[in-house]
């Protein structure tokens, strides 16, 4: 049997939505679907360079350290600049820390619980319980 499953993951900042075309209890593709233009990029328009420093990190409270590191390397792009080697090491190491504790805060607290309630079979998240419990397994 091939079907298409569509899951909404409303529980992080904006909308999320997750499709996967199921064969045969396999899935055999999947897609995943930013569904809300929030706009962000038009609040930095006509402001100093500098201004990404503190307004890029509150775009998103649960991976501000994430926004910091891209905001940062769009200014050493704009300006030319090539931090010291032991410099990225650190930067990255403390990316991957933060990144690490981003897992076990919206993993554990908004999806994981998510899908063992779907796993389950929980009511309220109609056909798509049904489906994924298919997929996933009794």
């Amino acid at each position: 049997m091939v079907g298409r499953i569509t899951i909404d993951m409303n529980r992080v900042e904006g909308d999320l939505e997750v499709q996967l075309d199921v064969e045969d209890n396999t899935v055999r593709d999947s897609w995943c679907v930013g569904t809300m233009y929030r706009g962000y990029e038009q609040i930095l328009v006509g402001r100093a360079p500098s201004d990404v420093l503190v307004i890029v990190p509150r775009v998103c409270g649960i991976c501000s350290t994430a926004q910091l590191y891209a905001g940062v390397r769009a200014l050493e792009d704009a300006w030319g600049v090539r931090p010291a080697p032991n410099g990225v090491r650190v930067r990255n190491l403390c990316l991957m820390a933060v990144a690490s504790g981003i897992r076990c805060k919206s993993g554990g607290c908004r999806f994981w619980l998510r899908w063992v309630m779907l796993r389950r079979g929980a009511n309220g998240f109609g056909g798509a319980a049904r489906g994924v419990r298919g997929v996933l397994g009794p």
